[in-house]
């Protein structure tokens, strides 16, 4: 009689199964690469998830020991799209950099938590409009701060670097990419003729900079679109002086990070054509920007005080193209090193 509970004939078979197990990995493999190969051969290229998680191992990195103070860069879009990461690296490869802007969200939450933070003695370049100033807009990345404070751990910080650093050499790992939308594309073109989807213009990478390609989209289309959302804000315009005592509200944690021996600065990065005419006739820079730099203890910069920078083509009227981030992450960073203000050997 069996020892044991369990027959001989009732535990796993042998050598079949391994073969099994070995062709379900060679194919999952074979499948992995070919649609890799599709992928690329549709110009997809690797981009990374920007989660919350990533941004707040990023948000710890403003603690990292190097000779200068770490350089912070906070604001939305034009943040990510129009300041170069790779570049400023290279042209001041002493300065840590630290990117926390997020898309499509205000920045002064994220700059009052850095205030707070008495570990925290850096510059925060901070890219922002007249409207970012207002408080009702003030707790848009609030979330991301929380997440930060209450809830992102180790375990958190080792996923978010497996994931960002999978996704950013493997097309197939990215949302953009997912199995679904293979199949969809393979069917629309081989069963109804049709086009597959348009390849992702825009790239995240896995230091939260990002990369756009217009040339990859529509681009009157992407201009019509903007400037449609732009005019459709509908927010009710504010007057000069209730705006310019709401955004004096942020002079304390100016004074904060001052105090430690870091540095604030504000920075009006550009738009054009109907899309700037909308930001002048709603926030006259005379009426509002100008005033505010007039009062504020913070570095302001408008970028028509930076030479060359009012030349540069938007092709959605609000963002940079990457052929062109380059080029104006220069000409700010050599407008902040002609106002003194970025100087790695402090």
């Amino acid at each position: 009689m069996p020892s044991s509970i369990f027959s001989s004939s009732d535990r796993a078979p042998g050598g079949p199964w391994l073969k099994v197990w070995l062709s379900a990995i060679f194919l999952t493999i074979l499948f992995l690469a070919c649609a890799e190969w599709y992928w690329r051969s549709q110009d997809a290229r690797p981009s990374v998830t920007d989660t919350v998680d990533l941004w707040s191992s990023w948000r710890n990195r403003v603690y990292d020991e190097v000779p200068g103070r770490p350089l912070v860069l906070l604001g939305a879009s034009r943040m990510q799209l129009d300041f170069s990461n790779q570049t400023f690296r290279n042209d001041f490869p002493e300065i840590s950099l630290v990117n926390l802007a997020i898309d499509g969200q205000c920045p002064l939450a994220t700059l009052e938590d850095l205030a707070a933070d008495e570990e925290f003695i850096g510059t925060a370049l901070v890219s922002i409009t007249a409207a970012c100033f207002l408080r009702k807009a003030r707790g848009a990345q609030s979330a991301y701060v929380q997440h930060y404070r209450s809830s992102w751990t180790l375990n958190r910080r080792i996923n978010a670097a497996i994931s960002a650093w999978i996704q950013s050499i493997i097309v197939s790992a990215t949302p953009h990419a997912k199995v679904i939308n293979l199949i969809k594309d393979i069917g629309r073109e081989s069963i109804l003729g049709g086009s597959p989807r348009q390849p992702n213009y825009m790239v995240t990478y896995r230091d939260r900079d990002r990369s756009a390609d217009y040339t990859m989209t529509d681009i009157e289309e992407m201009r019509r679109k903007r400037i449609d959302r732009r005019r459709g804000a509908n927010d009710p315009l504010v007057p000069a002086k209730q705006w310019l005592i709401e955004v004096l509200d942020v002079e304390p944690w100016i004074e904060q990070i001052h105090a430690r021996g870091g540095r604030v600065i504000f920075a009006r990065f550009p738009t054009s054509g109907e899309h700037l005419e909308l930001d002048e006739m709603e926030y006259p820079r005379s009426q509002f920007w100008d005033a505010f730099a007039v009062k504020t203890k913070a570095t302001t910069i408008h970028f028509k005080d930076i030479i060359g920078a009012s030349d540069i083509f938007l092709p959605d009227t609000s963002h940079m193209d990457a052929s062109d981030a380059p080029e104006f992450t220069r000409m700010l960073t050599k407008e902040l090193a002609t106002r003194g203000v970025l100087d790695s050997r402090e």
